[in-house]
């Protein structure tokens, strides 16, 4: 008796466990499936994960919301080609100002309208590049705006995060021209159309 009952338990076991392994395992592919699709090995009883068509989009628009950039409508990445035509102001007034000369407040409202505009953009213009061996993102929703700003890095770039941000605010007074930037953050705002003037804040930022 005391053997079918030790029977009895053991199969009650196996059970219990190959059921809760099997909701287990639903549970992390339900959870998981939006994200990506994972394939779960075992190997002497070790679990290998393996990641397969993660979202390519996700980690960028996780990076620029991070940033007052939430992407509603359709972008375009790494689609200007360097040869596009754009305008450059090598005499423009510009204004040039830093945190410190400009307050953080004031530095943040900017941000906040320059993200909320960029986000309502019918499209959005995402080049990734290196200028001074660093990893620069410019963003703009004006084909023109980010033709300029693509003839700054001196190679292409691909990648998931950026070291510096220039995001162009074409939102404010159009007549007055300005790059404002948070060194510490490595953020750049700007409406400017002398690419000199964005490319030497860009070097006091690459120090």
């Amino acid at each position: 008796m005391k053997s079918i009952k030790s029977i009895l338990s053991y199969t009650n076991k196996l059970f219990i466990q190959k059921n809760t392994s099997q909701i287990h395992n639903s549970l992390i592919n339900t959870s998981l499936k939006s994200f990506s699709t994972i394939r779960l090995k075992t190997h002497n009883g070790v679990l290998q994960f393996t990641h397969n068509e993660i979202n390519p989009d996700a980690k960028l628009k996780n990076y620029l919301s991070k940033n007052w950039v939430l992407l509603k409508n359709s972008y375009k990445y790494n689609k200007i080609s360097k040869d596009s035509n754009y305008s450059n102001d090598e005499n423009e007034k510009t204004l040039v100002s830093g945190i410190g000369k400009l307050t953080q407040v004031d530095f943040e409202r900017f941000a906040v309208k320059t993200g909320l505009g960029l986000s309502n953009s019918e499209n959005v213009y995402i080049v990734d590049g290196v200028f001074k061996g660093k990893k620069v993102r410019f963003v703009a929703e004006n084909p023109e705006d980010i033709a300029r700003l693509n003839s700054i890095p001196e190679e292409q770039g691909n990648f998931d995060d950026a070291e510096i941000l220039v995001l162009v605010n074409n939102i404010e007074n159009k007549d007055k021209r300005f790059i404002l930037f948070d060194k510490s953050r490595k953020i750049v705002l700007t409406n400017s159309q002398s690419v000199e003037k964005i490319k030497n804040v860009l070097v006091d930022l690459s120090a």
